[in-house]
C-alpha cells in the first residue's frame, strides 16, 4: 500500500504514546524511544482507512459508554501529546 494511504507511522506512534502509557513509563527516554519505535513499526502496517474506521466505531460506541473512555485528566493527556510532538 502506498505510504500516502497510511498515517505517518512515527507520528501515529507519538500520538498514542501518552494515551497508552503513564508519564512515569514515558519519563525513561530509552524505554519511551523503544516503545515509540515498536509502535511505529506496527503503525506502518496499518492502513489509514483502518484508523478512520476505528475512530468512527469509537464515536458510535461512546454515547452509550462514555464513562468507560473518559480521561481522568484530559488536560494532562493533551499536554503530553503536545510535548511528544514538540520534542521531535
Amino acid at each position: 500500500m502506498p505510504r500516502g494511504e497510511r498515517g505517518e507511522p512515527e507520528a501515529v506512534a507519538r500520538l498514542v504514546l501518552p494515551w497508552m502509557f503513564s508519564a512515569e513509563y514515558l519519563a525513561d527516554e530509552g524505554r519511551r524511544e523503544r516503545t515509540a519505535r515498536g509502535l511505529a513499526a506496527t503503525a506502518a502496517r496499518v492502513p489509514a482507512s483502518t484508523l478512520v474506521r476505528a475512530a468512527a466505531g469509537m464515536r458510535r460506541w461512546i454515547p452509550g459508554a462514555g464513562h468507560a473512555v473518559t480521561f481522568e485528566a484530559p488536560a494532562a493527556v493533551t499536554d503530553a501529546i503536545r510535548a511528544q510532538f514538540e520534542a521531535r
